[in-house]
Order: C-alpha cells, then sequence, then structure tokens
C-alpha cells in the first residue's frame, strides 16, 4: 500500500509539473521570438539606410503652373539623424491564457544634425525671400508600451489587436534660423523643445494610431 502511495504521488506529482515545465518554455519560446523580430527591426532600419540616415546635399525647387504666382527653391546640406536602430527592450511579458504579450520598449536618443538648408520663396513675381537654418536636434527617450496578441506556429508568427501608448522623454533643440535676415532661433527653439512635446501629448490618441500603423507597416515587411 505504502507502495502504491508512492507511485501515485510521484505520478500526480509528475502530471503536475511537466504542463508548468512546458508553459514556461513556452513562454520563453514566444518571448525570444518577440525579441528576434525587435532585432530583426532594427536591422531593416539600417539595411534601408535609415539609421544612420545622411544626405550629404540635395537640391530642389518648384513653381507653381500659374507663371509668377509661386516660386521656391531650397538646398540641404550635411543632414545626419542616427540612433533610430537603437531600439532598447525595458520589459516583456506573455500570458499563455491570453495569448497577449505585453512591452515596453523605447529609444534613448535620437539624434539629428544638419550642416546647413537654404531657401528661397517668390510670390505673385515679387523679389525672392531667403531663408536658412542650421544646429542639432536631438529627441530624448522614446518610449512605446502596449499589448498585443501574439500566435507563434511553426516558424510563422500571427500578430493582431495591437494597443500602443508612446511617450517622450523630451526634445533638446539647438537650431540656428534666420528668415530675410531676422534671427528667429529662439522661437523655433522653444516651439520644438516645450511647444512641440506638449502639442503631442494633447493629441496622443492621434499619435498613438500613427505609431500603430507603423509598427504594422514595418512588421509586415519582416515576418
Amino acid at each position: 500500500m505504502k507502495t502504491f502511495a508512492f507511485v501515485a504521488l510521484l505520478a500526480l506529482a509528475s502530471a503536475t509539473a511537466l504542463p508548468q515545465t512546458y508553459d514556461v518554455e513556452s513562454r520563453r519560446d514566444v518571448v525570444q521570438v518577440v525579441l528576434d523580430i525587435v532585432e530583426r527591426a532594427s536591422q531593416w532600419l539600417q539595411n534601408r539606410g535609415l539609421d544612420p540616415y545622411v544626405m550629404d546635399r540635395v537640391e530642389g525647387q518648384y513653381s507653381f503652373p500659374i507663371a509668377g504666382l509661386f516660386t521656391a527653391r531650397g538646398s540641404v546640406t550635411d543632414l545626419s539623424v542616427i540612433g533610430a536602430s537603437n531600439i532598447v527592450v525595458n520589459d516583456i511579458g506573455f500570458s499563455l491564457i491570453t495569448q497577449k504579450l505585453t512591452f515596453d520598449v523605447g529609444i534613448p536618443e535620437i539624434s539629428a544634425s544638419l550642416g546647413l538648408a537654404e531657401g528661397q520663396v517668390s510670390i505673385l513675381g515679387r523679389p525672392p525671400r531667403s531663408g536658412l537654418a542650421s544646429g542639432r536636434l536631438s529627441v530624448k527617450n522614446f518610449r512605446i508600451t502596449g499589448d498585443v496578441v501574439v500566435d507563434v506556429s511553426g516558424d510563422s508568427v500571427a500578430i493582431s489587436d495591437l494597443v500602443v501608448a508612446a511617450r517622450l522623454g523630451g526634445i533638446e533643440s539647438g537650431i540656428h534660423v534666420n528668415i530675410i535676415g531676422y534671427d528667429v532661433s529662439t522661437y523655433v527653439n522653444n516651439f520644438l523643445s516645450n511647444t512641440l512635446p506638449n502639442l503631442l501629448q494633447d493629441n496622443s490618441d492621434y499619435v498613438n494610431r500613427a505609431i500603430r500603423r507603423a509598427i504594422l507597416y514595418v512588421l509586415d515587411r519582416i515576418l
């Protein structure tokens, strides 16, 4: 009887332990798949020349079809944007019951530098008005939190019901702007550093929808 009881107890312990082990491994598998997706997204940005993004020089002009009504021309020199592919996973979790994955990812910093941007605009045939800009801009601690339903079947990954919420640590702007001889750098930097983050926060629903579409666009190309 004691032997039977011991065997029964051992069988019960095995029956309860094996699913738990499987659950742990399943969670690890899904989390690893998501980490691989983040790595592939980072590599996708790099392979397409988006990080770093470097533009030595570009010129362009536009004239309204009606002669003399509106003409614009401009050039950009030495533009670079760095840091977009440095995607950091702050936290990640997965529930086998709901098949829902929660995530907290971010980009510590995206920095941009502009050697020189020059432009001229002429309206109604009047003498052209000119402007120029140069300097640096840094976007700090851009983070995205949310959840998504993940279904991993063999080598395929299906994602649905993506919900995201984005927040911005801040913007540091050091741009020099001169328009028709007037230095408007203070106004521009104040707008970028203070007004713009507040506008993004006030319109967070629209921003989150736009970020969701961007994430799905990238995932559609790497999965």
